[in-house]
């Protein structure tokens, strides 16, 4: 099972060299993707996979702004901001907010996360 790039935890840890700013792609089992700072992560079941975050296929905002259809399930795409680094926002928020300056769609889950919600 690739798991859409995903890497369980159990199979391995991020490295430093895995982060895009800093950054790096955390699977929570009940919130769906969520951004972590490599030095801030910590350990809890409720993190099940990492990915690292992909540093090509970014769209600048003043190229084109994300759509509905852009966006994942919770209605979000993965987000630069100027000032705070990666981010996963609302996809209107770039109607809004002109410190986001670049934007792409968030991965596709794991294939296996709902073995991980069973835990629940």
């Amino acid at each position: 099972m690739d798991n859409n790039g995903w890497i369980p935890f159990e199979e391995g840890e991020p490295d430093e060299k895995d982060c895009l700013m800093g950054f790096l792609l955390i699977w929570h089992v009940f919130r769906g993707v969520v951004v972590e700072a490599y030095e801030h992560r910590h350990d809890t079941d409720m993190y099940t996979h990492w990915m690292a975050i992909p540093r090509r296929g970014w769209i600048a905002s003043v190229e084109r702004k994300p759509a509905r259809e852009d966006a994942d399930v919770m209605n979000c795409v993965l987000a630069r901001h100027a000032f705070d680094g990666i981010i996963v926002t609302v996809w209107r928020r770039f109607e809004e907010e002109k410190r986001l300056t670049h934007w792409r769609r968030t991965p596709e889950p794991p294939e296996d996360r709902a073995k991980y919600r069973e835990r629940f």
